[in-house]
Formats: structure tokens, sequence, C-alpha cells
């Protein structure tokens, strides 16, 4: 991250607290999917699919098609863990990203 305060470490710090946030709600939606898809979700994932107003719907979708294959909660599962991944990979970029390489040792002469 950049060394000034200014407006760029601020966009910096916002996109990591964003991805950061991303992988850690995937990671909520990884047992669910794990469970095979119930009908319900747990108490949790209720509450955040309730905060998008598509989530709900989305849900229910999920269970349908968990119901009409079997191999569907293995997709989401896998689909929710590449997720998490990226997002933490990136937010981790943001966290790391230096101007100047500090792990090489100097030499001494």
């Amino acid at each position: 991250m950049p060394d000034d305060k200014g407006p760029v470490a601020k966009i910096f710090c916002l996109l990591t607290v964003v991805f950061a946030a991303g992988c850690l709600l995937m990671a909520l939606f990884m047992p669910w999917a794990e469970l095979g898809l119930p009908a319900t979700p747990p108490g949790p994932l209720q509450a955040l699919a309730g905060l998008y107003g598509g989530g709900q719907g989305l849900i229910q979708a999920m269970v349908r098609a968990a119901q009409t294959d079997k191999n569907f909660p293995f997709y989401v599962y896998s689909s929710f863990l590449g997720l998490a991944m990226i997002a933490g990979a990136i937010a981790l970029n943001f966290v790391g990203r230096e101007e100047t390489e500090k792990t090489v040792l100097p030499t001494k002469k």
C-alpha cells in the first residue's frame, strides 16, 4: 500500500475491505453447500440474503436445482470456494502492494 495517506491509499483500503468481506461471505455459504443445500439455510445466511433483494430467489433456485441434480451442491461448493479464494487473493494483493522491493537482502562488499 502506498506510504502517503492520500486518496489512493484510501481507495486501496476500501477495496481491501470489500474483497475481504466478499471472501468471508463466500466462506459462509460453503458449509451450506456442503450440507447438500437444505431448503432453509442457516440463520446468518438468510439474513445476508435478505440484505440483497434477489438473494432469497437465488437461494430458492439453488435449492430447486439441488433437488433435481444430485451433483449440484458440489458445483456450488466449488464455485463458492473458488470465489472466496479469488476475493481473498485480491484483498491480499491490495494489502501487500509496495512500491519498493524489501525482500532482497543487501549485499556486503
